[in-house]
């Protein structure tokens, strides 16, 4: 982020302690003027009395002032950031349309990286960076169009920000992140220590998931629940900030005027007819689509409950994008091919509003 950002950071930090320690505004007024260096009989040196209440109120002022300026300063936009995201499918989903989005809006640069292994959890990270320790030729990612590994692309660029987020079948587990989560930080601060560390919240699978089957006693709403507490449980004793897709998701699923009913009541799913597909308008994940058995190649009905669809990763990268750089969506063009202007627009709302509910 910068040295003059985090010395702001460090500053809006310190006027909130003053804030909720007068006590601290007390002790600060008690001090005995400085001597600049110059002759001062002893005899004149005696501390400040206690000052009377207008003076302690001036004081106080002072600091929310303080705390006001530095906020504000954190708030102005970022023109160029350098992200590197730890995760898996879910961070691309993120990464689909966040490059269009920059570029697009014209308002900012990005280098992104995406350290990403399919369905990789927080453990499965840490156990294959152990294994490139042993074995020097086990890369399991890809940057730039090479192999690489964990800590090499921790080391190929000065990365701003590193994310870190959970596999999505283990986000509502707080048991699953620990003690991964700080073993990994603790190698983003050893290879890439000028980094800021981000937790990317995740989102709930579609209502019609098999997890939320009858009878399972497990509903989206638990789901989104659960992960976001175990998000944020993690983000507070890493003391990083929360990027809140998985918290716009779900706003933008419950405030959208259309609502899918998933599943379809007039579908036929025990025996569907190619091509017709199961009405699912205003969704945000994938959903079922058609595919063609790699074997036989044969035509069958395909369910994804847990991808974003192209709404959710605009919407998601909307969220990364705005909350990283400080960036106003309102004026943002970029849609993807298949989204209606005004889809686009109540999306990047949802986004835009997401980031300001969760700074």
């Amino acid at each position: 982020m910068g040295d003059r950002l985090q010395k702001i950071r460090l500053l809006y930090l310190r006027s909130l302690d003053l804030q909720r320690n007068p006590a601290m505004i007390n002790a600060f007024a008690l001090r005995p003027w400085p001597n600049y260096g110059l002759p001062v009989n002893p005899n004149f040196i005696r501390p400040i009395p206690q000052p009377k209440a207008y003076c302690m109120n001036t004081l106080r002022g002072v600091v929310v002032l303080i705390s006001c300026l530095a906020m504000a300063a954190i708030s102005q936009p970022v023109s160029e950031l350098k992200v590197l995201a730890i995760g898996n499918s879910f961070s691309g989903n993120a990464f689909r349309y966040l490059q269009n989005i920059i570029d697009a809006h014209g308002k900012a640069k990005a280098t992104l990286g995406n350290a990403s292994i399919g369905g990789c959890s927080l453990e499965r990270h840490w156990q294959e960076h152990l294994k490139s320790q042993q074995n020097p030729e086990h890369k399991p990612y890809s940057y730039q169009g090479r192999k690489i590994n964990l800590q090499d692309i921790l080391a190929a660029e000065k990365w701003d920000v590193v994310t870190l987020q959970q596999n999505s079948a283990n986000s509502f587990k707080p048991e699953t992140f620990q003690p991964w989560a700080d073993h990994l930080a603790g190698l983003i601060r050893q290879y890439a220590p000028q980094a800021k560390i981000l937790v990317h919240r995740t989102w709930a699978y579609r209502p019609d998931h098999r997890l939320f089957r009858p009878g399972a006693d497990f509903t989206p709403e638990d789901m989104h629940r659960q992960s976001g507490e175990a998000y944020r449980r993690l983000a507070e004793h890493l003391q990083a900030p929360l990027i809140p897709a998985g918290d716009a998701m779900w706003l933008a699923f419950h405030s959208q005027a259309v609502k899918p009913v998933l599943p379809d009541p007039d579908f036929n799913y025990e025996k569907p007819t190619h091509p017709q597909l199961p009405k699912d308008d205003g969704a945000l994940i994938t959903g079922y689509s058609w595919r063609k058995n790699a074997k036989t190649g044969a035509l069958g009905l395909g369910f994804d409950g847990i991808h974003a669809n192209s709404r959710g990763c605009y919407l998601i990268g909307c969220v990364w994008y705005a909350f990283l750089f400080h960036q106003d969506l309102a004026d943002l063009q970029f849609a993807p091919a298949g989204i209606t202007p005004e889809d686009a627009r109540f999306l990047r709302g949802i986004a835009q509003k997401t980031v300001l509910d969760n700074r």
